[in-house]
């Protein structure tokens, strides 16, 4: 029996290498899939919209009534009108040789074209996760990252000490969730300084604080206080910043348009090449939008002090 880390190097095996990595949030956050709507005029050639099927924020609800009576209270059905979200398009272009289409075994590790889709697929997902945290939808043409979301939503706090700062997220991030029971707090998100800080106090150190291996992505995730927290691209200077979220349908997801949740939104096309040569070209892409279903379902505090 070959032992269990062994490679085969005759297969498509990849190493990312260098600095290309994506963070946890991208395999912690549900992705959910919206239909392209044709037609509407609030896309430009930097977006695409689509379309989403929501409950209404209200029920008629039901009313006592006795056996003399014939009728009983109609309870309207819980549906909304469909909403309109923007999704931002983010993609890369490779150029392959057809030959090694013809030359080279489809997906092994000989195949040129195999590997350069991949380099290309790791490329937008990097920015697309450095977007996710990073990105401000009111500057240029940027993914509404969750930073921004949250001072939109006004669900943004500062406080200097961890402890006090991972408490107060805890008690503010609440949804009606999917059973309709209410929800609470799934996760954190926190860069790299913010993990370090919060495992250095004393709440950290101690209870259900500590590394084990998590439910929801299968990787080895710290937790603070029984709660995975996810790491995150984002820039750490003196005061740091600590984010918490709902993961479920009412709370905290990833919207795209294309793919699958198992491609993480991008698929790869070929797209014609305007002379005669012989390459061909293969456009990796996708669309996708930050969505918080309900604003209770994030909260964020800045300007924590960072431990040294």
């Amino acid at each position: 029996m070959s032992p269990s880390h062994a490679l085969d190097l005759s297969r498509s095996v990849w190493r990312t290498g260098q600095t290309a990595k994506v963070s946890d949030l991208f395999f912690a956050v549900p992705m959910v899939r919206g239909e392209p709507v044709l037609g509407v005029t609030a896309s430009g050639s930097d977006e695409i919209t689509v379309q989403i099927q929501r409950a209404a924020n209200t029920l008629t609800q039901g009313a006592y009534y006795d056996l003399s009576s014939a009728s009983v209270q109609d309870v309207q059905t819980p549906s909304a009108a469909p909403e309109v979200i923007s999704l931002r398009r983010v993609g890369g272009r490779v150029r392959i040789l057809r030959i090694d289409k013809y030359a080279t075994a489809k997906n092994s590790a000989q195949s040129y074209s195999s590997n350069e889709l991949q380099v290309a697929s790791l490329a937008v997902l990097e920015y697309v996760d450095n977007q996710l945290i990073q990105g401000n939808a009111f500057i240029g043409n940027a993914i509404q990252g969750l930073s921004a979301m949250c001072a939109a939503y006004s669900r943004a706090g500062t406080i200097t000490d961890p402890d006090i700062a991972a408490r107060e997220i805890i008690a503010a991030v609440m949804c009606r969730g999917e059973s309709g029971a209410g929800d609470g707090i799934d996760c954190f998100f926190a860069g790299r300084s913010m993990v370090r800080t919060l495992m250095s106090t004393a709440a950290g150190q101690r209870g259900t604080s500590g590394w084990r291996r998590d439910a929801r992505t299968g990787r080895l995730v710290y937790h603070y206080q029984g709660l995975p927290v996810y790491r995150v691209d984002n820039t750490d200077s003196e005061t740091g910043k600590l984010w918490g979220a709902n993961l479920s349908s009412c709370g905290l997801n990833i919207v795209h348009a294309y793919g699958s949740s198992d491609s993480f939104g991008l698929v790869a096309e070929e797209t014609p090449v305007t002379s005669a040569t012989g390459a061909r070209e293969v456009t990796v892409h996708g669309a996708f939008a930050l969505v918080a279903w309900e604003q209770t379902a994030i909260f964020e505090v800045n300007g924590i002090t960072l431990a040294t």
